[in-house]
């Protein structure tokens, strides 16, 4: 029987996940030297600290401090929220330098100041959405690492059990010749033949013991390499644990941060508050109506919520379409006969609007058609694209409904009130839009108007043809 051969080396990947954690080590060795001189600084004297710099006090008031998880990730948010509060309070210092210069374009001053601090705004907001997602995408990198130890794992413990079970058929075999050479009880005559037949016994019994050392050999080479897998996955399990605290921090940030901006109703994206709204959804929180501003009513939040939530469900068929477009994603399936292609076009395609270049006339959709001759589509794919276009159009058209149903519905409101109409439309569609918008609320103050015009002067008919109708029947009675 030959035994397997040895395994004195791991694999590529192996090699390239043991580098991957010596990386890491070398960073927490930094982060551990870094929190030292971070403890040192927190245990100064207060009168090391200047009250009248803005910047360290600051520092010094900033939420981060009050953690005891001090990491890269902590520094880099302290960093942009100092950053952030800089910029938005030297902010005003230069747009009332450049309005004293530029008083005859006081508006255009206003437009530009509101431009930057949303500049500033949305760069905060990148650093923290991105810290969030390059924190979660190593999670992800460290989960599926440890899995790939996890069954490596599995794979050398079942290749220990190979080799038990080999060592147990040596040791059985070695005793089933004992016992045929006892039972035969009969040993050669010629000292000859006995010599060769203790010599061949020998020879057999010095083979099964060299073949048992060997799986027990390569039984402790597999041993020690579950044990240094196992450091592995332990290690792993702590860069893990510590990326999730990093989470976790990143995360109050955006809940705090976003929870601001959302009961101040500053939209930093001038695409209304719906926004703010998904990424709270996104992040699997609660939205309740005291988190949007005071002029907003329960109806409003309402609407608010329900485009957020709409939208979603739009960016998901959105990267869905884009998934079946993809290359990688198709199924090839050689290219079909001209017959079946006919059908396909007869089924699914529609003019979307005849243009004749070059003598040809467009289709739709004219991506599929372009490439079917290089890559074979199901009927499937093809279904399921168009399925997907239509889901889209759906979801744009309701969210403009929602949106602009909710205007007319605050127009006739605010001109009950007298609330500024801009404002809460900004709430709605975002600053951008707001003039595009404002067309709707024209045009329903003018139904309005008309309304009431049309209401005041049948009342009037109405008491005129009263009035008349009594003197003829006076006149008549008299």
């Amino acid at each position: 029987m030959s035994s397997s051969r040895p395994r004195t080396h791991t694999s590529r990947s192996i090699k390239d996940i043991h580098s991957s954690i010596s990386m890491y080590k070398n960073s927490v060795n930094l982060s551990e030297n870094r929190r030292t001189c971070m403890s040192h600084m927190k245990n100064r004297d207060k009168f090391l600290l200047d009250d009248d710099n803005p910047d360290a006090s600051a520092v010094e008031a900033l939420e981060f401090w009050n953690y005891k998880f001090d990491s890269d990730v902590q520094r880099q948010l302290i960093e942009a929220k100092v950053e952030l509060k800089f910029k938005l309070e030297n902010q005003g210092i230069v747009e009332e330098n450049l309005s004293k210069r530029k008083k005859y374009i006081k508006k255009s001053a206003e437009v530009n100041q509101s431009r930057e601090i949303s500049r500033c705004y949305k760069v905060y907001e990148d650093t923290l959405m991105n810290t969030f997602k390059d924190l979660k995408c190593k999670i992800q990198e460290c989960i599926k690492n440890r899995e790939v130890l996890r069954k490596k794992t599995s794979e050398i413990n079942d290749e220990i059990q190979k080799q038990v079970l080999l060592i147990e058929k040596y040791s059985n075999d070695y005793n089933d010749i004992l016992k045929r050479s006892s039972s035969t009880g009969r040993l050669p005559r010629r000292s000859k033949d006995i010599v060769s037949y203790t010599l061949s016994k020998q020879a057999y019994k010095e083979k099964m013991m060299k073949q048992k050392i060997e799986a027990q050999k390569q039984i402790g080479i597999l041993q020690n390499e579950i044990i240094s897998i196992g450091k592995s996955i332990n290690e792993y399990d702590t860069i893990s644990s510590n990326y999730r605290n990093e989470i976790k921090i990143v995360k109050k940030e955006l809940i705090e941060h976003y929870s601001d901006m959302l009961k101040q109703g500053y939209d930093s994206k001038s695409e209304g508050l719906s926004w703010i709204v998904k990424i709270f959804l996104n992040l699997k929180q609660k939205v309740r109506k005291d988190m949007f501003p005071t002029c907003l009513d329960d109806k409003s939040i309402e609407v608010i919520v329900e485009i957020a939530k709409k939208s979603i469900v739009l960016d998901e068929n959105y990267n869905k379409l884009a998934e079946t477009k993809d290359p990688r994603f198709m199924i090839f399936v050689g290219k079909p006969s001209i017959q079946t292609r006919l059908g396909w076009i007869k089924q699914n395609v529609r003019v979307r609007r005849p243009e004749y270049v070059k003598k040809k006339v467009k289709w739709a959709p004219e991506e599929a058609l372009d490439s079917i001759d290089e890559v074979g589509f199901t009927h499937g794919q093809i279904h399921d694209s168009m399925k997907l276009e239509e889901k889209i159009k759906s979801s744009h058209d309701e969210i403009l409904n929602l949106q602009t149903n909710e205007i007319k519905r605050l127009t006739k409101k605010c001109l009950k009130t007298g609330t500024n109409i801009k404002t809460l439309i900004s709430y709605i569609v975002g600053s951008d839009n707001v003039d595009k918008f404002m067309v709707v609320s024209m045009k329903k103050v003018k139904e309005i108007n008309q309304v009431h015009e049309f209401t005041s002067t049948f009342s009037f008919m109405s008491k005129h043809l009263k009035k008349k109708l009594h003197s003829q029947i006076f006149k008549s009675m008299t």
